[in-house]
């Protein structure tokens, strides 16, 4: 009985199709890669790069050839370290877990760097990407924009637009930090209550937007003058507050005030106009005058009337026994 003979071209032809199918599968896989707007980086063991898409060479300034068998530290800004990385990342690369998302600054070629969020991925044991094993997949994407976001929408939260100082609810909160650790260490501080004399005539004569530059011009006078130490924010208006540490008697705090005084004395020129103001300033004392923030800064606004109440362009200090009409 005769022997069937295999069939040689046949066999020849489904090994060619096959190799087609890989090479245009291969190519699908590619093309992917490639069209990904997030920068992705393929990395071997000890966090080698084998492989990175067009994104990742774009944004970071090399060629493929600079990137390849670099290390991934490489491209770590100065503004990260190694503890904004998973700890199975930084000491075991080939253990399998979930996949984390973290941030850090990476670093372009220039030496610029940019924030970034991180997903990383564990690839599956055995993986060859030529004759490499690859470990990791690393997808990495530019937040800069949500990060200039979020901090415009920190400093709306926490600073006023008009005089870029910062506004009534961080000036709280520090207020609060500062009487804690007054108590801590059993020392003294004074809250100084600015109000600006005759501001409203100045808006009603001039306008609101040489107001607003007066209002600048006066806290970027005042704050040049004050000590590294105090904390200097508007509370709304024409009032502003000084929280002033480390003083030991009330005159320390009324010498800062006399200073503050002194330094609005001399007129301003805005758009061609001299304007001339003065404040009056008003002291309290923790813990002589209160050991809360509402009655201090309360207490400091009454001494601050008592100050109108002397002529203006004045300072005064709580007193509980003096009535403020």
């Amino acid at each position: 009985m005769a022997t069937k003979q295999p069939n040689v071209n046949s066999t020849k032809t489904n090994s060619v199709r096959t190799d087609n199918t890989d090479a245009a599968q291969l190519h699908f896989l590619q093309t992917v890669f490639n069209a990904s707007p997030d920068m992705i980086f393929i990395l071997g063991h000890q966090s080698i790069v084998l492989d990175v898409n067009d994104a990742a060479l774009k944004q970071f300034g090399y060629s493929k050839t600079d990137l390849y068998k670099q290390s991934l530290s490489h491209f770590m800004g100065k503004k990260t370290s190694s503890e904004s990385l998973p700890g199975y990342y930084r000491t075991d690369t080939s253990s399998q877990a979930s996949t984390p998302m973290f941030q850090w600054f990476a670093r372009r070629r220039d030496g610029s760097e940019f924030p970034v969020e991180v997903c990383m991925k564990q690839l599956p044991k055995g993986l060859k990407l030529g004759p490499q094993t690859a470990q990791v997949l690393l997808t990495i994407r530019d937040i800069s924009h949500r990060c200039d976001h979020e901090e415009k929408l920190m400093r709306l939260a926490h600073f006023d637009p008009v005089t870029g100082l910062i506004n009534r609810s961080l000036l709280e909160d520090r207020a609060n930090l500062a009487l804690s650790r007054c108590q801590r260490r059993k020392k003294k501080m004074a809250f100084l209550f600015l109000d600006l004399d005759r501001f409203k005539q100045v808006n009603d004569e001039l306008g609101h937007r040489i107001g607003d530059r007066l209002l600048k011009a006066v806290s970027m006078r005042i704050q040049s003058i004050l000590r590294q130490c105090d904390t200097f924010g508007r509370l709304g208006g024409d009032e502003f507050l000084i929280l002033a540490e480390d003083i030991q008697f009330a005159d320390d705090a009324m010498h800062i005030g006399k200073k503050v005084i002194h330094s609005i004395s001399e007129p301003f020129g805005i758009d061609g106009h001299v304007i001339q103001v003065s404040t009056s300033v008003g002291i309290s004392l923790y813990p002589e005058h209160g050991r809360t923030l509402t009655n201090l800064i309360h207490h400091a606004d009454k001494a601050m009337y008592r100050a109108k109440q002397l002529g203006r362009n004045q300072l005064a200090v709580y007193n509980p026994k003096l009535k403020v009409d």
